[in-house]
């Protein structure tokens, strides 16, 4: 029979092995690319799905957006939302600023512009487009995906996410 000294004391050990687990990242949601380095990234109701996504600098990585919805979504990948007239445009740093990233197909590639400085996706209704990019070890930390599609409307709905580069 156990007494309540020891039970106590089992408990604690319990609640310290989960708060460590959480500490450590052993309850993360965060999605990761499969063992061939793809991650897909479904686009509906003003989501994205997963919404928090972990990816690694120095190894190749394929992104497969698939848009669930009738209407186009513009995806960018920064930090620090840049405001115009009071609404969301953008990010002031872009995660892929001097790098190239592939696009398939390359139209959908909509930036860097004159008018948008920021590496941008463009997913047209019910479709799928891939970037293809190797990350440096620079862009360690955390970043935001978002659309700003519709004068950042999207992007106030909710069509945001974290992803963090290590």
């Amino acid at each position: 029979m156990m007494t309540a000294t020891r039970t106590g004391a089992l408990i604690a050990v319990v609640a310290i092995g989960a708060i460590t687990l959480m500490l450590v990242g052993g309850t993360d949601d965060a999605a990761r690319p499969d063992g061939e380095g793809v991650l897909e990234i479904a686009l509906h109701d003003y989501g994205f799905e997963p919404d928090t996504l972990r990816l690694p600098t120095g190894e190749p990585l394929t992104l497969r957006f698939v848009n669930q919805d009738d209407p186009s979504h513009h995806v960018s990948f920064g930090r620090e939302v840049r405001e115009h007239d009071g609404r969301a445009v953008g990010f002031d740093e872009d995660l892929f600023a001097g790098l190239e990233p592939r696009v398939t197909p390359p139209a959908a590639q909509t930036g860097p512009s004159a008018d948008d400085p920021g590496f941008e996706v463009l997913v047209r209704g019910h479709e799928t487009v891939t970037l293809e990019v190797t990350l440096p070890p620079d862009r360690t930390g955390s970043w935001e995906i978002g659309c700003f599609t519709g004068r950042g409307c999207h992007y106030r709905a909710g069509l945001a996410g974290t992803v963090i580069v290590e």
